[in-house]
């Protein structure tokens, strides 16, 4: 096992107040699935153990010797015994995570208790401790922690945390600017300013000190993290003491942030969110861990990496915003008044503008070679992750869209005055898709657009996760035909529009649960508002949890494509290479005065109709002679004497 100051087994103690000086870390926290030793067999998982009271007012300096991730406090590694009398065994590394429950029987084989509900999870909470001399302060591979008050100098980065993670007042000086930090032993002579020892020379803590430093690290998939109320200073990468950076007096790749973006394998959705961020003294607040001459090259994580800035401190917009990557030519460009910034765009957002992901499922065979001949996880620049389709904003030019890989996760932003997206695979589109993995939060609405041939008709199903049962749940929801875009807004969800004419098919992308509960016999017709989608919500900030749930989509076209390309291997119906991506579609609000002396606002129903007496068929009618919202109304309050208000 790894050298550790303090090597802590079982976190349901106390720990205030500790000093922790070198060590391979400060405080090592090792994952065991089972107690060992004397132990052994007792009916407990200690990995999944809470703190008795916060981790609270410890420090940890010079840690990190021989191991570049290594950390202050480092939440990690997995120490097994296959049996009573059989030896310990240590993995240093990233295995068995922390799943902080209420019960500690919970993930014990047999056992009924769980740790899938709210009142089930516990999170890890770290208050008030400090860290400095250190390639990490703190790496923690766990599904939840509380992480309040950490302050941190002269480490190579804040933190590398996994899961549902909030970081609350915490203060990262990336170098102090008063003390020189001296060499450890065992460089070949003391190394003076400007001049670098060769690769292997020194010890791994040295290297990396003296080469780079970052503020704090957004992962590529499946987490949720929310960074408020704290300070990155001294992040520059003019600090005099860099020997290895490109000249003398500059480190390489330094910035606050960095997003990673060398997978094609592993690729984000909607993961993180910032608020109330302080800088001193900084030179570049955000950077991609690759560039676009890497052996990676243009990679499926480079076009998706993402954040939120709540509030616009980070972007220095003065409002909510979001950055998102520029390595997808327009995707992330919200409006016209959007800066191109370090690779990204950071954009002020619209009221009513968000974001969501999916993943496309179409092809196993095309999906089973991603991590192997396809899309891998970085690193081999003759292995690729091949275009299949593209995503695009509705009313723009399909030039500016989105290139979706065999990996094919669609995370984007939600732009109000623009509706929807167009999906177009460049074989056609496949006759069976499901849209999986859904995030997008209850008051966004998403419409999606698909091209088919002339005379399609659909069969389209919600599907719930795979571990539902019909014996005490609805699994399965047919959803239904509309007449209009406007009612695929309205819908909870559960309808489509096929308009014949454009050849084009329109449904809503919903957080629907992962199950409906009740009996089969239950299963509405139409939907009704149902629970918010689950979600990790701290400090006013949410991030939505992506549904197990999924919509799946059944074509019977009446041509296919016989002809699809070598990347193409499935069912695909024929292209529609002149089926336009959709007009902008930007919603409206009616506001009607009646006779009667009332006013009411309202918005088109779920079958088409619109409130207060407007008959569905004229409706139905003003949409065939006039293009846009605006006409249709003005068309309508003219023939039924009411005042509309339309606010775009």
């Amino acid at each position: 096992m790894a050298a550790g100051c303090f090597y802590i087994t079982n976190t349901y103690n106390d720990f205030v107040g500790n000093a922790a000086s070198g060590g391979w870390a400060g405080f090592a926290m090792p994952s065991l699935r089972y107690p060992v030793k004397l132990h052994y067999g007792q009916p407990l998982v200690p990995k999944n153990r809470p703190f008795k009271a916060p981790f609270r007012g410890n420090s940890a300096h010079s840690t990190g010797y021989w191991w570049a991730t290594a950390a202050g406090i480092y939440v990690g590694g997995e120490l097994q015994q296959n049996g009573p009398s059989d030896p310990l065994r240590y993995t240093s590394g990233r295995s068995a995570t922390h799943d902080t429950c209420v019960n500690k029987l919970a993930g014990l084989p047999g056992e009924s208790v769980g740790c899938y509900t709210a009142g089930e999870k516990m999170w890890l909470r770290f208050e008030d401790n400090k860290v400095f001399l250190a390639n990490r302060g703190k790496q923690h591979w766990g599904e939840r922690s509380e992480i309040i008050r950490f302050e941190l100098h002269d480490v190579g980065l804040s933190m590398n945390v996994f899961g549902q993670v909030w970081i609350d007042k915490m203060l990262m000086e990336c170098r102090g600017q008063n003390h020189k930090i001296t060499w450890f032993n065992g460089c070949s002579g003391a190394p003076t300013e400007g001049r670098a020892p060769g690769w292997g020379v020194c010890n791994i803590r040295d290297f990396y000190h003296f080469y780079t430093f970052g503020g704090f690290q957004w992962y590529d998939v499946s987490q949720q993290h929310i960074l408020t109320n704290s300070t990155f200073r001294n992040c520059e990468n003019t600090w005099s003491r860099c020997v290895y950076g490109s000249q003398q007096g500059e480190c390489d790749n330094i910035a606050v942030f960095t997003s990673l973006t060398h997978s094609d394998e592993f690729v984000p959705e909607n993961m993180q969110i910032t608020s109330n961020i302080k800088f001193q003294n900084v030179s570049q607040v955000w950077r991609y861990s690759t560039s676009l001459s890497a052996p990676e090259g243009l990679t499926v994580s480079g076009r998706l990496q993402n954040w939120y800035d709540a509030d616009g401190t980070t972007t220095k917009l003065g409002g909510r915003a979001q950055i998102g990557s520029a390595r997808a030519n327009e995707w992330w460009k919200y409006n016209d008044d959007c800066i191109l910034e370090d690779e990204a765009y950071k954009c002020r957002m619209a009221p009513r503008d968000g974001q969501a992901s999916f993943i496309l499922h179409y092809s196993d065979a095309l999906e089973s070679r991603i991590g192997g001949s396809a899309c891998i996880n970085g690193g081999k620049p003759n292995i690729k992750c091949p275009v299949v389709a593209k995503a695009t904003h509705f009313g723009r030019d399909e030039s500016l869209g989105l290139e979706i890989g065999i990996n094919a996760k669609v995370t984007g932003p939600i732009i109000d005055q623009s509706g929807g997206w167009f999906l177009r695979f460049s074989d056609g589109t496949p006759s069976t898709l499901s849209i999986a993995n859904i995030q997008v939060d209850s008051d966004q609405k998403l419409v999606l657009a698909l091209p088919y041939p002339a005379g399609t008709t659909f069969n389209i199903v919600y599907q719930a996760a795979s571990w539902c049962s019909t014996s005490w749940g609805v699994c399965q929801h047919n959803y239904r035909a509309v007449r209009n875009i406007t009612a695929i807004r309205d819908s909870f969800g559960d309808t489509y529009f096929w308009d014949e004419t454009q050849r084009t098919l329109y449904l809503r992308v919903v957080n629907s649960p992962s199950f409906f509960g009740g009996l089969p016999s239950t299963d509405p017709a139409v939907w009704s508002p149902y629970p918010p989608p689950e979600s990790f919500s701290r400090n006013n900030h949410t991030i939505v949890t992506p549904t197990q749930a999924s919509v799946v989509i059944t074509a019977t076209c009446p041509q296919m494509n016989n002809a699809a390309s070598a990347t193409a291997t499935g069912s695909y119906c024929a292209p529609q290479t002149n089926v336009r991506v959709p007009a902008a579609t930007a919603p409206y609000v009616i506001t009607t005065s009646s006779a009667r002396g009332s006013t009411t606002t309202s918005s088109p129903t779920n079958d088409g109709a619109v409130a207060d007496g407007i008959p569905a068929n004229l409706i139905s009618s003003a949409s065939s002679l006039y293009k846009s919202p605006m006409a249709m109304m003005m068309m309508i309050n003219a023939m039924m004497g009411v005042t509309i208000a339309i606010v775009l």
